[in-house]
């Protein structure tokens, strides 16, 4: 239950906090400000040239935490089972690690949530694959996707990728109000 309340924490939040370095269609948010450092590196990739990383600037508390954040219409993915994988490398995690994805409706109430609690990344590892499975409910709006570290240590991500599975449910006169976001993911493997 922990990690539910980690990332409901940035449900609404403004203005992205801290330090972020060369991330190009991705957002990061910390817990408290100059905890934490996140962004684009050239030094770790799992293929290509880059990765996105989160790292903490000193010894921080389990319950201070750092999201790489990416947000894109739910209108194409709407009554699917989608799936989010990726890779992460882990260094010195003294808490957990993990991808993160949420889904919202259109007035920003979370309808689905998973941040891999259940499943955290600890310790030193090398590049491992991970994924994340929900349902998109008809009502849904917005998927929130992306990664995180609570405490101390520092996370890689890299090679991301949104597919669907499963058939669309059959949807009866639904209304909603899609904000201008971009329907696909951009910049999935940190390149740009």
């Amino acid at each position: 239950m922990a990690g539910l309340a980690l990332l409901l924490l940035f449900a609404n939040l403004g203005p992205a906090l801290s330090q972020v370095t060369d991330l190009e269609s991705w957002e990061f948010f910390a817990s408290k400000e100059n905890s934490y450092i996140g962004g684009r590196t050239t030094n770790q990739a799992h293929s290509g040239s880059a990765s996105g990383f989160l790292k903490s600037e000193s010894k921080v508390k389990l319950s201070q935490h750092a999201i790489l954040a990416q947000k894109i219409s739910a209108q194409d993915i709407s009554s699917k089972r989608i799936v989010l994988e990726g890779f992460l490398k882990v260094t010195n995690v003294e808490g957990w690690a993990g991808l993160w994805m949420r889904i919202d409706d259109e007035n920003g109430t979370v309808l689905e949530f998973d941040n891999m609690a259940e499943q955290p990344v600890r310790a030193t590892t090398s590049w491992q694959p991970y994924s994340l499975e929900l349902n998109v409910p008809p009502e849904a709006s917005e998927l929130h996707f992306g990664a995180l570290l609570a405490g101390s240590g520092q996370v890689f991500v890299d090679d991301l990728e949104i597919t669907t599975r499963g058939r669309a449910l059959k949807v009866k006169n639904l209304k909603r109000r899609i904000r201008s976001l971009p329907t696909e993911a951009q910049n999935m493997g940190f390149e740009n």
